[in-house]
């Protein structure tokens, strides 16, 4: 049997409407930026808080692994393999995932309509920027139909996000800064490079300080090992109100 008459009959549906959909998000790459937001996670955010709310499919960055895709995959072509990945397989889902993509995911287990699924769909949010932490496969085919089926405009309802907002004084600081002069993050600070002048915030004994050196752009950045933080990722972390609208979640049955 070849790989195409192996294909499910929900597969094959996804791949006809994201071959007859032209909206942009399918053409996004889902990326793999965990160890930066992890950085702003655990150094530059308030406690997390957990709720229920329409999550916007363009504010889906980053997913916690790659099993079954490429690095640099748009959303669309994750729907076939490669020599090196299966790609997105839809292997034992049912007609009524179409179901549960349409509702209210909230805690709603997806092993009723695909075998070998554990859980409810989790995401955490880093400001605006989402990372899905569980239910990758799910969420992929999700993320297709609905974006198909919507446009730009594309939700997922009533989803669980842990979200962690920036603390006030990093999220001015980022929002005063021009991203296309490079903006770069270590565990202790984060930094934009400004010709001669470097623009800092930085965790001291003190707590969060903003500061300017007269000091260029060289091999510093490289020698404290600090990671480039894309503008596109920026703007994705400071893009955070679709959050404003939100509703308590009680804690997960462990």
């Amino acid at each position: 049997m070849s790989k195409e008459s192996s294909v499910s009959g929900i597969l094959k549906s996804l791949r006809d409407q994201a071959l007859s959909s032209k909206c942009r998000l399918l053409d996004r790459q889902p990326q793999l930026d965990r160890p930066i937001l992890t950085i702003f996670e655990c150094f530059f955010c308030l406690p997390s808080k957990s709720y229920f709310l329409d999550l916007p499919l363009k504010n889906i960055c980053a997913l916690s692994h790659h099993n079954f895709f490429e690095t640099g995959q748009t959303w669309r072509e994750i729907l076939y393999p490669t020599r090196e990945k299966s790609g997105l397989t839809c292997q034992g889902w049912s007609s009524g995932v179409f179901n549960y993509f349409d509702g209210e995911w909230r805690d709603n287990l997806f092993s009723q309509y695909a075998e070998n699924c554990m859980g409810g769909a989790r995401f955490t949010a880093i400001g605006g920027a989402v990372v899905v932490t569980n239910g990758m496969h799910r969420v992929a085919g999700g993320y297709v139909y609905r974006a198909a089926q919507q446009g730009e405009n594309a939700v997922f309802s009533k989803v669980r996000i842990r979200h962690c907002e920036l603390m006030p004084e990093v999220k001015k600081f980022l929002e005063n800064l021009d991203s296309s002069l490079g903006i770069f993050i270590s565990k202790s600070e984060i930094a934009c490079p400004r010709f001669w002048i470097t623009d800092y915030i930085q965790i001291t004994a003190r707590g969060l300080v903003t500061l300017r050196r007269l000091s260029p752009f060289n091999g510093l950045f490289g020698k404290k090992k600090m990671q480039q933080l894309s503008p596109d990722l920026l703007s994705c972390i400071l893009n955070d109100t679709f959050l404003n609208a939100t509703e308590s979640a009680p804690p997960y049955d462990e």
